[in-house]
């Protein structure tokens, strides 16, 4: 049975995005960090489906930008979203590891796409200190 592009491997994708996005080196970080406005106005206009969900408190923020023009009000919701992205993946993780053994196409995908943000998070990590520890 195949399940190509199913809701949970939908999910996953726009996790591993929104971790990207939100991380201090992410596109969001260059954006509030260099006063983008025009940029951040495609970021929200852009921003659709689950990665809404993830990081629900950009949109509130960006209204409030609007109206006052203050960054930290987008970088607070950026830490906001990487922190609830970070917290979804761990326990996607743990889950992952618990579940039994099922076999097939579909389990191998989403089971890659966890392992991915996984392992994506941990390059984010590993640079953050980096970029720490050069300060």
């Amino acid at each position: 049975m195949d399940f190509p592009y199913s809701r949970a491997e939908l999910f996953l994708r726009n996790l591993k995005d929104t971790l990207a996005d939100t991380c201090n080196s992410g596109m969001l970080s260059h954006i509030i960090e260099n006063r983008k406005t025009g940029s951040l106005h495609f970021y929200i206009a852009l921003l659709k489906g689950f990665r809404k969900d993830i990081m629900p408190d950009i949109v509130p923020a960006y209204n409030e930008f609007i109206s006052t023009n203050n960054w930290d009000t987008i970088e607070q919701a950026r830490k906001s979203g990487y922190k609830k992205a970070k917290q979804i993946a761990c326990k996607l993780k743990t889950m992952n590891s618990s579940w039994p053994s099922y076999s097939g196409e579909y389990r191998e995908r989403i089971n890659g796409v966890i392992c991915r943000t996984s392992n994506y998070e941990l390059r984010i990590t590993n640079y953050e200190r980096r970029m720490t520890n050069d300060e």
